[in-house]
């Protein structure tokens, strides 16, 4: 399915119509060293902007959520950290890149059903480090929940 998203595609998500307005290709190494890579989707409709992101053949709707620091703290509690998704990553972007940098650091919080991802961004030729911090839950779909219309 992947090869064939591009941008301007046409995609149904849970009955939803959407359609693909940005592509980010992540290269990310994570805290054991390890490389991963992968492409999340922006895609956008009449009443909403959103993203999935399709890693390890498992495929992650992503909604924006704004998040006080003591609930990130009990995330952090709470949650399990994911080694293989949290650590550095390099993005290169087509289309509408929305809120991304060339860089960001990803810290990956789940248990068996839930997924919460803290994603900052930063451009490493800025004098400043100038930091953009986004919250994201996650929600794992089914292959059959998606397609390209």
């Amino acid at each position: 399915m992947i090869e064939k998203i591009r941008l301007g595609s046409e995609v149904l998500i849970e009955g939803s119509s959407y359609s693909i307005i940005g592509i980010d290709h992540y290269k990310l190494i994570n805290f054991l060293m390890e490389k991963k890579s992968w492409e999340s989707f922006t895609i956008s409709n009449q009443t909403e902007r959103v993203s999935f992101s399709i890693t390890e053949g498992k495929i992650i709707l992503w909604q924006t959520s704004n998040i006080s620091l003591a609930k990130k703290r009990n995330l952090c509690k709470k949650y399990q950290l994911n080694w293989n998704f949290s650590g550095i990553a390099q993005i290169q972007f087509q289309g509408d890149k929305g809120v991304s940098q060339p860089m960001a650091e990803l810290v990956w919080l789940q248990d068996k059903s839930k997924i919460f991802l803290f994603e900052r961004f930063f451009n490493p030729d800025e004098p400043d480090l100038k930091i953009k911090e986004y919250f994201f839950t996650g929600t794992i779909i089914t292959p059959e929940k998606i397609s390209i219309i």
